[in-house]
Formats: structure tokens, C-alpha cells, sequence
């Protein structure tokens, strides 16, 4: 799997954390450790950029599995902000990775699909 992908609204983010591969570590134990998001605030609308690593025990010792980067897309609605979008891509040495990245600096107007689809 070179790419997490996008999740969509709440059932999106749901799906991805029901999924097997997800549940597969939360059994087995692990741990996500997130860095600091960079966060671009424009008007009603926002992102936020930021790292991520996944450690899962195996042999009774915790192992990095999973290093990726991620894009939160938030909007601003009467009860708050909302995610409206949240796009992750494997640290693997896809290009689609170092696109998703250069965007952290562009802002909510700023569209990482099309680098993560044309793989």
C-alpha cells in the first residue's frame, strides 16, 4: 500500500479507523505519536500539516511500522470547526508524500488529491 488516501467527514475517519489493518494494532497494542501540526488559518477554512508514526509491540518491544504525513482539512461552520477532509500519505518515497507536504505551506485553497491519485 503506497497511500492511505483521503477520508471524508466523520464516516470517512470512521471507516479508516474500523478498518482491519487499524484494529489489527489496537489488539496486538500500539501507540501513534503525531508531531506538531503547521497550521494555515484563512477566513473559514484551514488546514493542518503534520507527521505521524505508528509503533506496534511486537516480540515484547514496540516497532515503528508506519510513517506518514498528514492534511487536515477543517471548515468553520455556526457550532465550530469541522473536518471536512483528512488525506495521509506513507513516508516511502512516493513523490505524491513530498507534494502533500510543499502544500502544508499554501493553505485551505490548496488541493492534495490530484498528486496522491495520479500514482
Amino acid at each position: 500500500m503506497t497511500d492511505i488516501g483521503s477520508a471524508e467527514g466523520y464516516a470517512g475517519l470512521k471507516a479508516l479507523f474500523d478498518a482491519p489493518f487499524h484494529q489489527g494494532l489496537i489488539k496486538d497494542g500500539c501507540a501513534h505519536i503525531a508531531s506538531l501540526p503547521h497550521v494555515v488559518i484563512l477566513g473559514d477554512k484551514a488546514t493542518a500539516t503534520h507527521y505521524a508514526q505508528v509503533f506496534t509491540q511486537r516480540e515484547n518491544a514496540f516497532v515503528c511500522v508506519r510513517v506518514s504525513i498528514h492534511r487536515w482539512e477543517f471548515s468553520r461552520h455556526a457550532n465550530g470547526w469541522l473536518m471536512q477532509r483528512r488525506t495521509t500519505s506513507l513516508l516511502d518515497g512516493n513523490p505524491a508524500s513530498r507534494e502533500l507536504l510543499k502544500q502544508a505551506m499554501q493553505g485551505p485553497d490548496s488541493d492534495p488529491a490530484p498528486a496522491l491519485l495520479a500514482n
